[in-house]
């Protein structure tokens, strides 16, 4: 065996392969009354068993060859193994003069397992404090180590009960691993689609708040204009006035949702200081303070909170007689 970890599970896996060398190894068949096919067999399975302790024995990381030796020697459906193992025969009831028994053979088959997805990856905060210094125990181990004595009793030897204890309690740990891994899991999946529902209704409140102060533009501007029956003094009169308002306060306009505080005050300020040709041009329609220049529904125009004065005019159509740069 390929010199490797010492972690509990591979000290329990070394400590039991030579007891079961013992009794499928291929030489146990070198004689000639024996069947060929024992030999075969159990050299094919012997090295494969070597191989996989090696593999596990291995530190692995995500990046390293070992790693990905271990994913090819140990897939998650397991690794088929067979033997033919000897059977101690009983001498205590034999003569002096009496003939040995032949030693007699017993057909096992086993599939080892280790899945390559039991990683230190897995391992709990906790149990990674608890490890201090050392490097965490790979679950391949004791998962691996597990598997193989169950292939050692199926082989006839006796397990120590404190062997299997420890390796249960290693495995337990696992469990408890995966349990807190899919609880976190559930909890944040369950986050996740609250986070989801509460953008779809603030989308919804914005689109609303949208709409409602659109049409309240819409019936302010239509407030503002006379009557066909007005007098010519009164219509004068009443769009200068309209004017002037509109020259006093900032077009109407809805602020993006992605838009940050400082996108916002930037907008607004830029706003505030339009000259008021640019205001009067822009009380004829509906703005939306965006990222990017484009024409919206029902007229809407879309606008980034960094427009220029020039670009503006250039898309309202108006020559305030600045000269700032353009778009």
């Amino acid at each position: 065996m390929a010199p490797g970890s010492t972690s509990p599970a591979l000290a329990i896996v070394k400590a039991y392969f030579p007891r079961l060398a013992r009794r499928i190894h291929p030489d146990l068949f070198a004689s000639a009354t024996h069947n060929p096919v024992y030999k075969t067999t159990n050299a094919a399975s012997l090295q494969t068993l070597n191989s996989l302790i090696s593999a596990v024995s291995s530190p692995a990381s995500s990046s390293s060859p070992s790693s990905a030796a271990q994913a090819a020697l140990l897939p998650p459906g397991g690794t088929p193994l067979a033997f033919y193992c000897k059977q101690p025969s009983s001498q205590s009831s034999l003569t002096a003069d009496a003939t040995p028994p032949q030693d007699q053979f017993m057909h096992i088959t086993h599939t080892i397992t280790a899945s390559p997805e039991y990683t230190t990856a897995r391992l709990s905060t906790l149990q990674l404090k608890r490890a201090g210094k050392d490097p965490p125990l790979s679950l391949t181990q004791p998962l691996f180590a597990a598997s193989f004595l169950d292939l050692c009793a199926k082989a006839g030897i006796s397990i120590a009960e404190t062997d299997r204890q420890a390796v249960n309690a290693w495995l337990g740990d696992v469990a408890e691993t995966d349990a807190k891994r899919n609880e976190y899991k559930r909890k944040e999946a369950s986050a996740s689609a609250r986070r989801v529902e509460v953008r779809a209704a603030f989308r919804r409140d914005f689109e609303h708040t949208m709409k409602k102060e659109l049409l309240n533009a819409q019936q302010s501007r239509r407030r503002r204009r006379p009557s066909n029956g007005s007098s010519a003094a009164y219509a004068v009169s009443s769009c200068t006035s309209s004017s002037s308002s509109v020259s006093e306060a900032p077009p109407v306009c809805v602020f993006d949702e992605t838009l940050t505080t400082h996108q916002v005050l930037v907008a607004k300020t830029t706003l505030r200081n339009l000259p008021r040709a640019v205001r009067v041009a822009m009380s004829a329609r509906s703005f939306v303070i965006s990222t990017r220049w484009r024409e919206g529904s029902s007229g809407v125009l879309v606008m980034p909170w960094d427009f220029t004065l020039a670009g503006l005019e250039t898309r309202l159509a108006v020559n305030s007689g600045s000269k700032q740069a353009g778009a």
